[in-house]
């Protein structure tokens, strides 16, 4: 998997942040990276991480969008879990 944060610039007081996610099998090579507030970017990781811990790594998920406001503005807003 290619990661496309390598070759996007850090910015002061930001974090890089992928759609789809790193960790999905989508993830990687394509992806739409965004400049968020690190706050917001690691509790989105932080509860998407806690709601996958009793699955195993294969397990398939879906995430079910929706968009409240801009998803680089609130990213914990942006996504909520079904399996």
């Amino acid at each position: 998997m290619n990661c496309p944060l390598k070759v996007v610039p850090t910015r002061k007081g930001k974090d890089r942040d992928e759609w789809p996610m790193a960790m999905c099998a989508e993830g990687g090579a394509g992806a739409d990276i965004r400049y968020i507030s690190p706050s917001d970017n690691r509790g989105a990781g932080s509860w998407v991480g806690h709601k996958l811990d009793d699955y195993p790594g294969s397990t398939k998920i879906e995430f079910i969008v929706k968009l409240k406001r801009l998803w680089w503005l609130m990213p914990t807003e942006f996504f909520s879990f079904s399996k």
